[in-house]
């Protein structure tokens, strides 16, 4: 079987100086990969070995994106400079990574798993909004926000 190494490939979509420097990001989702990672190459040849590793970095790269833009304030109100920036910087940071898994997808030819992981990225966007719609109009009690949050973070990987 082949090194886990998604993480280090990941690091050049998602390590630039600018980002780190004005604004947070959310973590690497490694368990949740390195699990990804383990189940695509079980029992696969090494000559199929490397779209395992290709799928999980793509996953990464999506859940890293909808996690950036998850942590993009929605307050209305005057804010700093600095804040401004970080803002706009989530919301591009979170575009980017997003796209990245579109291109190296589309490099390899793998139409069909764009098509899959843009599914899930679908579903868990119109489940977002549903869930927000419910927390407004208070409808949602705290067990489940936290299973839906849950279902949210585990629905790319599932597909």
């Amino acid at each position: 079987m082949k090194p886990y190494r998604v993480p280090q490939l990941a690091k050049k979509y998602v390590e630039y100086d600018m980002i780190q420097q004005h604004t947070e990001m959310p973590t690497f989702p490694d368990s949740r990969t390195r699990l990804l990672f383990m189940f695509l190459n079980r029992n696969v040849q090494e000559l199929h070995a490397s779209e395992g590793e290709l799928y999980a970095l793509v996953t990464s790269l999506v859940q890293m994106g909808l996690d950036t833009h998850d942590m993009i304030d929605t307050l209305s109100g005057i804010r700093s400079p600095e804040e401004m920036r970080s803002r706009q910087l989530k919301v591009l940071a979170g575009d980017y990574f997003s796209s990245r898994f579109y291109q190296l997808l589309a490099m390899a030819g793998r139409i069909t798993a764009i098509s899959k992981l843009s599914e899930a990225v679908c579903e868990v966007n119109a489940g977002k909004m549903s869930l927000y719609g419910k927390m407004k109009h208070f409808q949602l009690d705290a067990a489940q926000y936290l299973c839906q949050m849950v279902r949210f973070k585990k629905e790319l990987f599932y597909r």
